[in-house]
């Protein structure tokens, strides 16, 4: 015990939560000097950061611009996803209905109206009403789930009074055009402050698809490059590769790998299957095979090799 804090300060490094983001983005990458650009919902108690902006250059992060709070252009998407009745956490499923839905002026211009953009970030001006009410009817003997019993959705909010009258599609398709619009705004604004011709990014922001591809289309900068698992699950991964960072000198020639994940071998594969007492075969020819169930509209999973990782795995 007595050499306790001696062993912690030499073998236990804190890496706070937004330079954990930047250095998965940065050190997945093959760029050896890059922007980089980072945005979530507000870091966590050890980093109350939702943004942040600078440069890797000499193996070293430069912060040139950053942001604290929840005011954040993830709690405006947060929001709209409460209004539209999902359950915190379902922002995909917003994106997805965006896409059936069509852009409404008048509701982006209500929508602009609570959103600043500035060099230090952006702001969105949050307003909750009423204290959600718990309900205990809830609760099931056979699972807990938090969400389900502390939340109520909609909740009492601005976005939800500007919402109310609008199509669930068009509320969706509206709030992610106001966010990209937002984003590049930003992102227009601190290219002036870089000579940096590439840029990564990460935090849960960047798992909307629509904006990654909104920012490619931009052409701001040269090249982008987004990593497997820009949200937090991505942390503890980009925690490893900052504190490599530190102390080795490995040089990085191509990008990582999102390859990271189980493999398994075909015994294993063929022991779960009698074990479950499924039909199966042996296929000399795989893909004409699954060629020609997918055209008699059959649904086919494949996976092969290592899992990849990140919360968009889609097997290998």
């Amino acid at each position: 015990w007595e050499n306790f804090s001696e062993w912690y300060d030499n073998h236990v490094h804190f890496v706070p939560h937004h330079n954990s983001h930047a250095a998965l983005a940065v050190l997945a990458s093959n760029f050896k000097e890059c922007a980089f650009f980072n945005q979530d919902g507000g870091g966590d108690y050890g980093d109350k950061r939702d943004f942040i902006f600078g440069e890797y250059r000499d193996k070293k992060f430069h912060i040139m611009k950053q942001n604290y709070g929840v005011k954040t252009i993830c709690s405006f998407h947060a929001f709209i996803t409460d209004a539209l009745s999902f359950s915190g956490g379902n922002n995909g499923k917003t994106s997805g209905l965006a896409s059936y839905g069509k852009v409404q002026d008048k509701l982006a211009k209500a929508y602009f109206n609570l959103i600043s953009v500035g060099e230090d970030g952006i702001i969105f001006k949050r307003e909750r009403y009423n204290n959600t009410k718990v309900n205990l009817k809830k609760i099931h003997p056979t699972e807990y789930d938090r969400g389900k019993i502390l939340y109520h959705f909609p909740s009492d909010t601005n976005i939800l009074r500007l919402s109310i009258d609008y199509l669930p599609q068009d509320i969706a398709a509206t709030a992610e055009y106001v966010l990209r619009v937002s984003v590049l705004k930003l992102l227009k604004k601190l290219k002036k402050m870089t000579k940096m011709k590439n840029i990564v990014f990460s935090g849960g922001l960047f798992q909307n698809v629509a904006l990654n591809n909104a920012i490619l289309e931009s052409d701001l900068f040269k090249k982008i490059f987004i990593p497997m698992s820009p949200d937090d699950g991505g942390l503890s991964l980009g925690q490893a590769l900052y504190i490599e960072n530190q102390f080795t000198k490995r040089e990085r020639k191509e990008t990582l790998t999102p390859l990271l994940g189980p493999s398994f071998r075909n015994g294993e594969i063929e022991s779960l299957l009698n074990r479950f007492r499924l039909t199966y075969t042996r296929e000399n020819d795989i893909s004409k095979t699954a060629a020609k169930l997918i055209t008699k509209g059959k649904i086919v999973g494949w996976f092969q090799g290592r899992g990849e990782y990140g919360p968009r795995s889609l097997g290998n």
